[in-house]
């Protein structure tokens, strides 16, 4: 019997070592013509293996009343709703087996009754239904690649790994051509999501003009040529389009469409840098490419496609335009932790203040510090919100600007930005606009003189602050301060001091994990039940009470 181009691959996940043995020595894999690849025992490591491996046929026992294989077969479902599961039980429970067959498995066999045959059967069957599934999909992917080749970048390699002319391989046939090996390059605009948040953007007459460019068969070239090769600008004349010609010392500096027929693309980089090119000069967008591994199977493209997807999302910290996949790996995000974070409180103080200089300085060392950090992109933006919403919320300083100034909008703006230096800029652009808002504003809401106290307030909340200190600090007396504070705020500068270190408290009972004391020290208190009556008084509850209210809002 003639085996199969692909014999299909099986993996065993049990968590009693004698059984996978006896699963295993129990099947004839050249009978069912089957690859067994290997065993796994606890969940972490099965799904470990199944990424690896990409099995066509999944064994999983279970023993006892247990129902921790079913966060697996979800996890391995939503990623392959193709791949064959079949159960092996001990004993029977209605619920137990309910349970399974709800979470996606496809068969489901006794322990008690297995026997070689029945197990061989059961994988016979799970085979024709693996290789059904295979078809369909290839079929798809088939008609997918037609597409591409219309509009996508594709390449072949032969397997002396000399690269072959670029219009050639799209008059390959499809079974040539795959079996030949592909490189498949992902072309995306960057942004794109914020272009049309800013203008509006026709996407069907983008999309179509995009086609145009990729089905042009031109390349887009700036090149120097040498006066030796002056030839070359009169053949580009009668066969492209010539846009420009200037004659300088060091040769001729040409930039012109090229028909690919007289310039041979002989690298994949060269002829995705020149669509890149090509789409800057004539749609003005940037654009970022991803270049896959070789592939020559049909099913390999969409591997290919979802590791590109994946490098395109996690871009943020990358700089380069063209990425190569063979070279990504992807990375280790942290998540953010505020006890680490001080960079909003100084941010938002500057730019309360008006010092816009000192608040480009704080946002450059904290956007190097969170690139050092890997932070986790959308914790990034999240805390971005949380600085802008924070400027928005010192009322106290500002006046209400919510009629004013759109911060709703502006940090709307923020979590579209696919980037760290897109970030950057954009909130670089929110605080020039709040600074020509304050500007047209004509004055800030209180004297300049009580605006310093209140910046000296913020940023020594983490200690004890009396009036006398301040007063002495800005070489004024205590019953002058406290009079003119009290006019123009309408509170003694006791209470304001009181007021915002409760709530930097409230932050961090809602933003860490430290405990009660722990907090009372780090809003300038030693004693911990003055503290817990102070913010009674605020917030009319304990703070274990208010951090407990937090935690089941957010459950």
């Amino acid at each position: 019997m003639d085996l199969p181009e692909q014999m299909q691959k099986v993996i065993i996940i049990d968590n009693n070592m004698r059984r996978q043995l006896d699963l295993k020595n129990l099947v004839d894999w050249n009978e069912v013509q089957c690859r067994f690849i290997g065993f796994a025992q606890n969940n972490k490591d099965a799904y470990r293996l199944y990424r690896e491996v990409h099995p066509d046929i999944i064994l999983i026992g279970v023993s006892g009343k247990r129902l921790d294989r079913i966060p697996l077969i979800h996890k391995i479902r939503r990623e392959n709703e193709n791949v064959q599961i079949i159960l092996l039980m001990e004993g029977f429970s209605y619920f137990r087996v309910r349970s399974y067959v709800r979470s996606g498995i496809n068969d489901l066999l006794l322990f008690s009754l297995l026997s070689k045959e029945g197990l061989q059967a059961a994988i016979e069957e799970a085979k024709v239904k693996a290789a059904q599934h295979r078809r369909r999909r290839t079929d798809l992917m088939e008609g997918a690649i037609r597409e591409l080749q219309q509009c996508l970048l594709l390449r072949k390699e032969d397997h002396s790994s000399e690269v072959q002319d670029f219009e050639s391989v799209l008059r390959h046939p499809f079974y040539d051509f795959v079996k030949s090996g592909t490189v498949m390059a992902y072309l995306r605009i960057d942004q794109i999501h914020l272009i049309h948040h800013h203008r509006k953007i026709d996407r069907k007459h983008l999309r179509l003009q995009l086609e145009k460019i990729l089905r042009e068969n031109k390349v887009y070239v700036e090149r120097i040529l040498s006066y030796a090769n002056a030839g070359l600008v009169n053949l580009i004349r009668g066969k492209g389009e010539l846009l420009s010609e200037a004659y300088e010392e060091d040769g001729i500096h040409v930039k012109a469409y090229v028909p690919m027929e007289i310039y041979h693309v002989t690298q994949v980089l060269r002829l995705v840098r020149s669509v890149l090119q090509q789409v800057k000069h004539t749609l003005n967008y940037d654009m970022t490419a991803i270049i896959s591994d070789p592939f020559s199977q049909a099913q390999e493209l969409m591997e290919n496609f979802d590791r590109m997807l994946t490098c395109s999302r996690n871009r943020f910290y990358l700089d380069d335009k063209i990425l190569l996949l063979q070279q990504y790996e992807e990375p280790a995000f942290q998540r953010l932790s505020f006890e680490r974070m001080q960079f909003h409180q100084d941010l938002i103080d500057a730019v309360i203040t008006q010092n816009f200089e000192r608040a480009a300085t704080l946002q450059k060392e904290m956007f190097s510090f969170m690139k050092k950090q890997l932070i986790l992109p959308a914790d990034v933006l999240s805390y971005c919100c949380l600085i802008v919403h924070n400027v928005e919320g010192r009322e106290t300083y500002f006046g209400r600007l919510d009629e004013d100034f759109p911060f709703d909008s502006v940090s709307e703006v923020l979590l579209l930005c696919e980037t760290l230096e897109t970030l950057d800029e954009e909130l670089q652009k929110i605080w020039a606009a709040v600074e020509i808002w304050l500007s047209k504003k004509g004055k800030q809401r209180y004297r300049k003189d009580v605006g310093e106290w209140m910046e000296y307030i913020y940023n020594n909340l983490h200690r004890p602050l009396r009036l006398q200190e301040i007063a002495e600090h800005f070489d004024v007396s205590q019953s002058y301060a406290s009079r003119l504070f009290k006019k123009e705020t309408g509170k003694t500068m006791i209470q304001f001091i009181n007021e915002e270190k409760m709530k930097e408290a409230a932050r961090f009972l809602n933003e860490s994990s430290l405990s009660i004391r722990d907090v009372a020290a780090r809003v300038g208190y030693d004693d911990p039940f003055y503290f817990d009556r102070l913010f009674r008084r605020f917030y009319g509850m304990t703070p274990r009470d208010y951090r407990r209210k937090l935690s089941s809002a957010k459950s």
